[in-house]
């Protein structure tokens, strides 16, 4: 499987027009599900996400559900996402502390970039405990900064959390994260939670133009699965 996934032009001809036809809509469906950033906005939808649930069939298998949706079988968002399923139905929840605070849209308007919103998102959840929950700060200053107006999306950086930062490692090795990845970057972690970041730029070999959010993407839902 490994040598069929690396090749370049099973990249180039499949997996990214893949991603850009079919996967980036359904993705793009369920991050505006989380509604608009409002002065009233909790960080509630923000963390938890929504995920893809198709009535005709139980399972979390991905490729199953969107074997199905192409199939013409009926689908909608379902609260959580994949990625905080568990910390959804930790009991106390995990987030408990930080899900029902009111979003600081005063500070978060002022973020110029998604670095300073990720830093905004990344203070709220060590001030409510939880430091370490790099996947989880990620998706949240995502989820948030895709439903802003204008939006404020990832695009200097591609963030490497669990699945992603597997991905990379598989296609790219160990080494290579080392090397690349930004030496400033406040969660920059290699061992228990898997956490960095590196310059879009230095993906563009093998990813060509596609953007930091379908790299993360492509990384974490093909190639960590190697």
């Amino acid at each position: 499987m490994k040598s069929i996934i690396t090749n370049q032009h099973f990249i180039d001809e499949v997996l990214i027009p893949h991603y850009q036809n079919v996967l980036r809509s359904l993705f793009d469906q369920l991050v505006l599900k989380c509604g608009s950033v409002q002065k009233t906005s909790v960080f509630y939808n923000y963390v938890y996400g929504f995920d893809i649930s198709v009535p005709a069939i139980k399972t979390n298998d991905l490729w199953l559900k969107v074997s199905y949706i192409n199939a013409g079988h009926p689908w909608h968002p379902a609260m959580p996402n994949d990625h905080q399923r568990r910390q959804f139905y930790a009991s106390p929840k995990t987030f408990y502390v930080i899900d029902g605070l009111s979003l600081n849209v005063e500070r978060i308007n002022k973020c110029k970039d998604f670095e300073e919103l990720y830093d905004y998102v990344d203070s709220v959840f060590k001030s409510g405990g939880t430091p370490h929950a790099y996947l989880s700060i990620y998706d949240t200053a995502y989820r948030i900064g895709f439903n802003l107006t204008p939006q404020i999306l990832p695009q200097k950086y591609v963030y490497l959390n669990a699945g992603a930062y597997k991905g990379a490692e598989n296609l790219y090795g160990k080494s290579w994260i080392l090397k690349k990845d930004d030496k400033k970057f406040v969660n920059r972690e290699h061992t228990k939670y898997r956490s960095s970041r590196v310059k879009t730029t230095k993906f563009k070999q093998k990813f060509g133009s596609l953007d930091s959010i379908g790299i993360e993407s492509l990384l974490c839902i093909i190639f960590s699965k190697q």
